[in-house]
């Protein structure tokens, strides 16, 4: 298998075991709590994790592990190789004791093979979170819309006018969106299962909710002091703005109005239905095939 993370290095699959981080002294790093963020993506995680850093004392939770973010990282690392950028990251990336990142299922798998997930991360200083979305069809959209536009996220400090982005989406490409975020939730599930991951459920709608309350929890669980949680909380500042509408209601309404049946089955199944049976209703009931050539 491909492996992006050891491509950044130039190196392969053959590179695996030179690689491979088995434990990290983590008392000698002066952290005393490790923490993941795993994501699906469009759920709000980089709105969560700018305030997290933002506080000063729960470190810099970036995509550390993200191939097209790494160059960027690795600017101040100056790795040449992946056990020199992970103890790298931990150095750089750290503060008040807290060294934390996000990682969505797809880089996961690139960091696996790398790692010994329980030796590594000993479960005693390890808090990890999941992160997701309750609106698939607002996600789906919006993957949609950022991969066609390239359009991902706005800050504060380099947006001086928000764009409108309008984009069509066919039926289709989103349906094909809601079942790709499916799949990746069942393979992060078949993960935590596999590694005995206890987790904090978070989700998009509660930032949408209560940003400070979101934010608070977390702190708690990363193990902040209250004192130190309430003077952030005081000073807080969004730094990440939500996108623009654009013709988003256009085209979800139109969308909405023609699988509504469809998708309040999925509302209420959405841990239990199979993304082929999915497939399968969407080409008997709406004439849509999203099966590959040769399957279904």
């Amino acid at each position: 298998m491909n492996n992006n993370i050891l491509n950044f290095f130039g190196q392969d699959a053959a590179d695996i075991s030179a690689n491979r981080v088995e434990s990290h002294d983590w008392q000698a790093a002066g952290v005393d709590c490790i923490y993941i963020i795993f994501i699906t993506g469009r759920c709000g995680s980089t709105w969560l994790t700018h305030l997290l850093e933002d506080s000063g004392i729960c470190g810099h939770p970036h995509e550390l592990f993200n191939e097209t973010l790494m160059p960027r990282f690795n600017k101040s690392i100056e790795a040449a190789n992946f056990k020199e950028y992970f103890t790298g990251a931990v150095t750089q990336f750290s503060s008040g004791g807290r060294f934390g990142f996000k990682i969505d299922e797809w880089r996961l798998s690139h960091l696996l093979p790398l790692i010994d997930f329980r030796t590594l991360f000993p479960a005693e200083i390890t808090r990890c979170f999941w992160m997701t979305r309750r609106d698939l069809v607002s996600q789906a959209f919006s993957f949609g819309r950022a991969k066609t536009t390239g359009h991902w996220h706005d800050f504060t400090a380099k947006t001086t006018e928000q764009k409108q982005d309008h984009v069509e989406l066919s039926d289709a490409r989103m349906w094909k969106e809601i079942i790709d975020i499916l799949a990746k939730e069942r393979r992060m599930a078949a993960l935590f299962q596999r590694e005995g991951i206890d987790y904090v459920p978070l989700d998009y709608e509660q930032m949408l909710a209560d940003r400070l309350l979101t934010v608070m929890r977390v702190m708690i669980e990363l193990g902040c002091r209250y004192e130190e949680i309430n003077s952030f909380i005081q000073r807080m500042e969004d730094k990440t703005l939500r996108l623009e509408f654009g013709n988003k209601y256009e085209v979800l309404g139109r969308f909405c109005a023609r699988y509504g049946r469809l998708l309040l089955t999925l509302d209420k199944e959405r841990q239990e239905i199979s993304t082929d049976e999915l497939k399968r209703r969407l080409q008997l009931d709406y004439g849509l095939s999203l099966w590959e050539r040769g399957t279904g």
